[in-house]
């Protein structure tokens, strides 16, 4: 499933991901977290669960072994899995069963009951699949509507979030 999405981000110049952790591992951080994660966040996480870094930021691996897990400190119960590289985190956390990512900046106060950051997948699998898009042609994320629900169609069903594309009009309001 993420075979073609990490080969993509491996040709890119800089970027060196690590390997997957075993099955072990995956049930520690699930039961730390208090859910399950969904088919695509272990798939994920047994293909690239070490982490590593690309051109655009570090992408966090769960440590095998530990139990402690690097939890968002800004969203409750996330766990938070890669940075931009300017200090702001890319975070999983589960909403109405499915495991969206969401991006949580660093100069922001955001109350995740009450202004939550802005949704930028609806799953694990769709932000790898826009991330090894962006990475190979410089855009910034929320560009083009369009292009973002080619790609991630289940974004347009979460109107109680911020999507990337309403980022700008929401700063303006």
């Amino acid at each position: 499933m993420y075979g073609e999405i990490i080969a993509s981000m491996k040709r890119k110049r800089n970027t060196q991901l690590g390997g997957g952790v075993d099955e072990m591992t995956i049930n520690l951080y699930s039961s730390r977290l208090r859910w399950d994660f969904d088919e695509c966040t272990r798939q994920w996480f047994l293909q690239c669960g070490r982490g590593g870094r690309t051109t655009m930021g570090n992408v966090w691996g769960m440590l095998c072994g530990e139990c402690d897990i690097r939890r968002s400190w800004k969203v409750p119960n996330a766990l938070a899995f890669a940075s931009d590289g300017c200090g702001n985190d890319y975070v999983i956390r589960e909403v109405r069963g499915q495991h969206c990512v969401f991006f949580v900046d660093s100069y922001t106060n955001d109350d995740f009951d009450q202004q939550p950051p802005t949704m930028y997948a609806s799953s694990i699998y769709h932000f790898w699949l826009i991330y090894s898009t962006l990475l190979h042609r410089s855009m910034i994320w929320y560009s083009s509507k369009r292009h973002l629900l080619k790609l991630d169609p289940d974004l347009e069903k979460y109107t109680d979030f911020i999507r990337p594309w309403e980022e700008d009009q929401q700063e303006r309001e």
